[in-house]
């Protein structure tokens, strides 16, 4: 059940933004109401209000997320990008090339 509060919320230990608001606080009490035990749809309504809600108020704006794009030719074995390379064991001095020329393309 997705429920906000835990990272939202005006008491909320992960609330890292400390965003509180009184629309805020109405919103997510919408969607923990005992009204969503009753009706499926209405928990989901109030979520989608919450969320245009706070995506509104731009609580939360990300500055280090980014898509980072690698092409790699498909001669290329044990290639991985990740933080956790070491912890996985795939550091790059474990790439290697399968064949001298670089795979050509089958029309």
């Amino acid at each position: 059940d997705p429920d906000p509060y835990g990272t939202a919320g005006r008491k909320a230990m992960f609330n890292y933004t400390r965003f509180a608001s009184d629309e805020n606080d109405k919103l997510m009490a919408e969607i923990a109401s005992p009204k969503t035990l009753e009706d499926p749809n209405y928990k989901a309504e109030a979520l989608i209000k919450w969320q245009e809600y706070y995506i509104n108020q731009a609580v939360e704006v990300p500055l280090t997320y980014r898509y980072q794009l690698y092409p790699v030719n498909k001669r290329v074995k044990n290639f991985y990008v990740g933080y956790d390379a070491e912890k996985l064991g795939k550091m790059v001095h474990l790439v290697e090339l399968t064949a001298d020329a670089p795979i050509k393309a089958k029309n």
